[in-house]
């Protein structure tokens, strides 16, 4: 298929297409499920359903997949059943599905997800974003949400050094979810080229993705809004410091439902309601030698993208990372050092022991001598 323009009048899915979105992650997935969660109603009257109750696919999605964020308790299947259940009651022209953990799906539960959809009415759909902006965005993410303890210039240089179309393992795990050549591999096997839909994202104009899936679904220009969920971006400071909690958690051999409930929570949510101050720092953009070898894959994508023959909607041209072979190759950066990473510590590790005991009592009680 040809590359479509992102503007174009023709975009529009059959009626009954049943649309999963899978992210992947950091390409607007949040602001798109937030937007969607925020006029269920309203969609409905435009002939779209958006199952469920929750702003994006988390529980029913993890528990066709088998597994779910580490700290959270296996999702009994029939929460994927009853997700089926609703999309059959309800017979609306249009349904979406959206969570990125699906970026991840091997060949067995894309097989299974399609199937019990129906696989006449699906169509996948992800998102492609400038790799040089992505790779902050998503080494970030991977701390705040992941249990990242790789430090930013080694995360990079894993990912980097490792080819997207086989990369395998902790090393390569950026590739789970961000190789096209694994993305269309994994859904190729279950649906036609005409079925798998490929978004070029620009950073430029943050309105643009969404629109496109306006057009994909059915609905009226403006509706979905993407700009209702704030930049949760953080310093490089203060991710940083969420890097070194998670390194305490392994050392410690915590469980990681603390992990989530004191690090993802607590503390993210705490870094985040903190104002600015001078000694915070942006994370560095990629650079140098690493920048050369995102340029490289850059264009080894975009020569993907426009002869893959599946639905690129877009212009690949806006992700090409270019990088002058003449220009200085820059030093690593010098880790954050404003972190008052010691009472942080002391802070957790009494936080952890207070629900360690809370835990014994609870059991002393359940199972009294």
């Amino acid at each position: 298929m040809p590359v479509r323009t992102a503007d174009g009048a023709d975009l529009l899915l059959p009626s009954s297409s049943i649309l999963v979105h899978i992210g992947p992650f950091k390409t607007g997935s949040s602001s798109l499920q937030m937007a969607l969660q925020s006029r269920r109603p309203d969609l409905l009257e435009h002939g779209l359903l958006y199952p469920g109750t929750e702003y994006r696919h988390v529980r029913p999605i993890a528990a066709v997949m088998g597994r779910g964020p580490r700290g959270v308790a296996a999702v009994p299947e029939q929460e994927w059943l009853d997700l089926l259940a609703e999309i059959e009651s309800v017979g609306a022209p249009r349904t979406i599905l959206s969570n990125e953990g699906l970026s991840t799906a091997g060949p067995r539960v894309i097989e299974r997800i399609v199937g019990d959809l129906g696989s006449e009415r699906v169509h996948v759909v992800r998102v492609e974003r400038r790799l040089d902006r992505l790779l902050p965005s998503a080494w970030q993410e991977r701390v705040k949400s992941s249990n990242e303890t790789r430090a930013y210039p080694e995360f990079l240089d894993d990912s980097l050094t490792a080819d997207p179309a086989t990369a395998r393992g902790k090393r390569a795990s950026f590739w789970a979810a961000h190789s096209l050549e694994k993305f269309l591999d994994r859904w190729r096997t279950v649906l036609p080229d005409d079925r798998i839909h490929v978004v070029v994202s620009d950073d430029r104009d943050p309105l643009a993705t969404t629109a496109v899936f306006e057009r994909l679904l059915g609905l009226p220009p403006g509706m979905l809004d993407p700009t209702q969920r704030p930049n949760t971006s953080l310093s490089w400071e203060r991710i940083e410091l969420c890097r070194r909690l998670n390194e305490l958690f392994d050392e410690r051999g915590w469980p990681d439902r603390l992990r989530r409930r004191m690090l993802q929570g607590a503390v993210v949510s705490g870094l985040r309601a903190v104002p600015v101050g001078d000694h915070d720092t942006r994370i560095p953009p990629v650079s140098g030698k690493r920048l050369s070898r995102t340029a490289e894959l850059s264009d080894r994508r975009i020569k993907l993208l426009t002869t893959a023959g599946v639905d690129v909607i877009g212009d690949p041209e806006v992700t090409r990372v270019t990088h002058e072979p003449g220009s200085r190759d820059l030093q690593d950066p010098d880790l954050p050092t404003a972190i008052a990473i010691a009472p942080v510590v002391a802070a957790i590790e009494q936080l952890v022991a207070r629900a360690h005991r809370r835990n014994e009592k609870r059991a002393e009680k359940a199972n009294p001598a």
